[in-house]
C-alpha cells in the first residue's frame, strides 16, 4: 500500500507477484554479467513506474472527454509511427477497447472521437486504424 497527502493506493496483485529490493550499492563490482541484469531490471521498472503514472493522469481527469482526448495523445505518442508529415497508430484500435481501458461507455467515445473527425483532426480508417494526416493538427488537439 502506498499514500501520499492526495491519495491512497491499494495494490492487488492479478498473479503471483514478488518484489525485489536491493541495494545496486552492495552489488560487487566484479560480477558485471549480474550488475547489469539488475541495472536492466531497474530500468525496467522505471519505465513501467512512469506508464503507471501517465494512466493515472489520464484516469484521474473528471471529465471523460478530457481522459479520452489524453489516452489517444498517449497512443500517438507510445505508438505512433510517423511518416512524412502523419502520424498512425500501427495497430486496430476500436471504440470498445478505448471504452474498457478508460472504463467509460462506448457512446461518450464515439461522440468524442466523431468531433475530433469532424474539426478534421484524427482520421479513423475502416480497419480500425487511427491517424493524423497533418502534424501540426497536433496543436488543434491539444486546445481543443
Amino acid at each position: 500500500m502506498y499514500s501520499d497527502n492526495k491519495y491512497y493506493y491499494k495494490l492487488i496483485a492479478l498473479e503471483n507477484t514478488y518484489i525485489i529490493s536491493f541495494n545496486i550499492k552492495e552489488i560487487k563490482p566484479s560480477i558485471k554479467l549480474k550488475t547489469n541484469i539488475f541495472l536492466r531490471i531497474i530500468h525496467s521498472q522505471q519505465l513501467t513506474l512512469k506508464n503507471y503514472e501517465r494512466m493515472n493522469l489520464i484516469l484521474k481527469h473528471r471529465y471523460i472527454k478530457y481522459r479520452i482526448i489524453q489516452m489517444i495523445l498517449l497512443l500517438f505518442l507510445q505508438f505512433g509511427v510517423i511518416n512524412n508529415n502523419s502520424i498512425y497508430i500501427p495497430f486496430h484500435l476500436s471504440q470498445k477497447y478505448l471504452t474498457i481501458i478508460l472504463g467509460t461507455n462506448k457512446t461518450i467515445v464515439n461522440q468524442t472521437i466523431q468531433q475530433l473527425i469532424k474539426k478534421m483532426i484524427i482520421k479513423y480508417s475502416t480497419k480500425k486504424i487511427m491517424y493524423i494526416n497533418n502534424l501540426s493538427k497536433l496543436q488543434m488537439i491539444i486546445s481543443y
